[in-house]
């Protein structure tokens, strides 16, 4: 035989418990959706701007950076590529972020689609010339060292 029911105070505050959970995570849900709303659209625009090309010099920079550090290897394509990459570092770490800094401004973007396409022809030129160059360089450090030059 089942005992009584729940009492009327018993259901008024499982319903007054029920509605103040409610409460608790629809508020939070609500405030952290208006802050990703107000952070993903509404950017303010001349601080972006200013931004974004100050970065887009600084990945310009690391380009010409990590082209150098690639042509002083001799080692091989491995040594470097891996020279190449990691004198990219850190302006290319922050290269994700810079479409979104980036959109309001619509010369900065065809810089930064430009500026991409130049480091990935760089590391292209890396790994085709990297063999043959690395040959040529380890050739002229025997000469040097033969003719009393080296290093």
């Amino acid at each position: 035989m089942a005992g009584p029911g729940p009492t009327r105070a018993e259901r008024l505050g499982r319903r007054a418990a029920i509605a103040v959970f409610g409460v608790v995570v629809g508020g939070f849900t609500l405030i952290n959706t208006a802050s990703i709303i107000r952070q993903v659209w509404f950017l303010p625009p001349a601080e972006a701007s200013t931004a974004c090309r100050a970065d887009l010099l600084g990945l310009i920079a690391a380009v010409r950076r990590a082209r150098g550090a690639a042509a002083e290897e001799v080692d091989g394509e491995r040594a470097a590529l891996a020279s190449f990459q990691a004198a990219l570092l850190p302006e290319w770490s922050r290269r994700a972020a810079l479409d979104a800094t980036c959109r309001d401004d619509a010369v900065a973007l065809r810089a930064l689609r430009e500026v991409d396409r130049l480091r990935y022809a760089e590391e292209h030129s890396v790994r085709s010339e990297a063999v043959e160059v690395a040959r040529l360089r380890r050739g002229v450090q025997r000469l040097e060292l033969e003719l009393g030059q080296g290093r």
